[in-house]
């Protein structure tokens, strides 16, 4: 080390030229690799409840349809907009939805670089914290929201802390704070608890915080995306149906996923960190030393502790790490803390880097956590040996062109495709497709509009959706069934076809043997119900 030392002091200009593109080099090496990891096993992934989910959003935005109203968001209006982006741009396939998501993820990993070494003025410090982030969660395993807001939050945060060299950098921040918001609506307290929080330091800290003038920057950009899109609800009079998806009906999954309550909830994440540190889980480990750091900082800053004092930028960072621990109480999974609490971790290491041990514990880390992925790579739900020996190059259904699934599930998704057009040419009275089932990629190849609220019938317990007749009745399809026959039901059956009993005035036109996927078990039928006006003419 000391020879390479001496020869880059006796040639510090080649240094001054080669530094860069080593940097930049690793950059786009570890963002590669994160993007190439995460192509490659979302084009083996079946998930049809989550990816079907979004992928319905998407369609239903690029046709037009009013959003709440006629369609689930379950949680931001600016996700399905984003991904209907590259949806359309790129030939309107499940593809498209993840290759926007991938994107994303990667913009924010990218965003945690400039985000470091903002606050640490170290390049080293900011590699330090790209890399340990991609390797806390290396792989995007769903098309949600949360990947789509990470940029948007890490940026925000990163102009937030450059208020110092320009005002209008507060501005700025506080806009892409509320589009994360617009993207996970779930962000909302957080993002207002980090805006009450520069209030209260403000009349508290006077001119030790930021700037009144800076201030206003701030509160008016984090309205000013808020208030044209609940101009954008009344204008088009669905303010009462986003009510219903974004108030209502968390409030009811809340009472299901949190049953014991926040206090409960908080529990439940303590020793899910808990039992990560039994284990020595290294993305645990780490997560777990910047909850500490995040605490200590802020805890220091406020009360004017050291080297720390006054370190507001610090203390900002602190605390919205901290803050978006919210956003995982109802679930704690890593992927949600990986893509909002992380901000925290270019803190970690500005901390560590203080004690001089921040190289160590990024070694540490790194040789841990990727000895974990390569031993046991699962964890991030990477392809099985069995799902790419199975993976078939389909084109049929078009929508899932590209996909790398068994033949058989090609073979399922278009046969059910093919009966429901077969039904819709027949022009025996159907309008409508009612999806009674998890699987809410049944609702993306329906010719059919569908009669609910959402592009599923069942949750992932595979129970009906708490509250979903109370809170919109005209979708109560057990009564258009005794009053209409413009429906196509599609319903899981578990047991003997035989002892199925359609509705009254239905009949089975057809049944499919369900291939397995992600949270769909084994063994299913899936039924075709459709009126008897349909029936042909031969058994009528």
């Amino acid at each position: 080390m000391s020879i390479f030392s001496s020869a880059l002091n006796k040639n510090p200009l080649h240094w001054r030229y080669l530094e860069p593109i080593i940097r930049y080099g690793l950059i786009c090496f570890t963002l590669s690799i994160v993007i190439g990891l995460s192509w490659f096993q979302g084009r083996y992934q079946i998930d049809p409840h989550h990816w079907g989910l979004m992928l319905s959003n998407v369609q239903d935005m690029v046709r037009g349809r009013l959003p709440y109203q006629e369609i689930f968001l379950q949680y931001g209006i600016l996700t399905p907009i984003i991904q209907g982006a590259f949806y359309v741009v790129l030939e309107g396939t499940l593809q498209s939805i993840f290759f926007a998501t991938i994107a994303a993820y990667a913009m924010g990993l990218l965003g945690i670089y400039y985000l470091s070494y903002e606050l640490s003025s170290s390049r080293k410090l900011a590699l330090y914290a790209l890399i340990s982030c991609a390797l806390l969660h290396p792989i995007v395993i769903y098309p949600w929201s949360n990947y789509i807001a990470f940029p948007f939050i890490v940026f925000g945060l990163l102009f937030y802390i450059k208020g110092h060299k320009k005002s209008w950098n507060y501005f700025l921040s506080s806009v892409l704070l509320s589009l994360a918001v617009l993207c996970r609506e779930g962000l909302l307290m957080p993002v207002i608890a980090f805006a009450v929080s520069g209030i209260l330091l403000k009349l508290v800290y006077r001119d030790r915080f930021i700037q009144g003038r800076e201030l206003v920057y701030f509160l008016v950009g984090l309205s000013f995306p808020l208030a044209l899109f609940f101009i954008y609800l009344i204008g088009q009079q669905i303010l009462g149906y986003w009510y219903i998806d974004a108030v209502l009906l968390p409030q009811a999954y809340a009472r299901q996923l949190m049953g014991n309550g926040i206090w409960g909830s908080v529990m439940h994440m303590l020793s899910y960190f808990s039992f990560g540190l039994r284990v020595l889980d290294a993305r645990l480990m780490l997560l777990s030393l910047t909850v500490f750091a995040s605490a200590c900082t802020c805890c220091a800053v406020l009360l004017g502790i050291g080297w720390l004092r006054d370190r507001w930028n610090c203390f900002m960072v602190g605390l919205l790490s901290l803050l978006l621990l919210s956003s995982s109480l109802h679930l704690t999974e890593l992927f949600r803390l990986a893509t909002g609490m992380v901000v925290g971790v270019p803190l970690l290491y500005f901390v560590a880097n203080r004690y001089r041990i921040a190289t160590l514990l990024f070694l540490g880390f790194s040789i841990v956590s990727g000895w974990t992925i390569i031993s046991n790579p699962h964890n991030d739900w990477f392809p099985t040996t069995e799902q790419r020996y199975d993976g078939y190059k389909g084109v049929k259904p078009s929508i899932f062109m590209g996909q790398r699934w068994p033949k058989k599930t090609f073979d399922y998704y278009q046969a059910v495709q093919n009966d429901l057009m077969t039904l819709q040419m027949r022009g025996c009275g159907i309008q409508f497709h009612i999806n009674d089932t998890e699987d809410s990629f049944l609702a993306t190849i329906s010719p059919f509009n569908a009669f609910q609220m959402a592009p599923f019938g069942r949750g992932l317990a595979s129970s009906p959706i708490p509250l979903f007749d109370e809170l919109r009745p005209e979708f109560n399809f057990q009564e258009k069934i005794r009053s209409s026959n413009e429906l196509a039901i599609l319903t899981f059956e578990d047991r003997k076809v035989s002892h199925f009993e359609p509705p009254k005035g239905y009949f089975i036109f057809s049944s499919f043997q369900a291939p397995a996927a992600a949270f769909i078990p084994e063994g299913r039928r899936l039924l075709l119900l459709a009126p008897l006006a349909c029936m042909p003419p031969s058994t009528n």
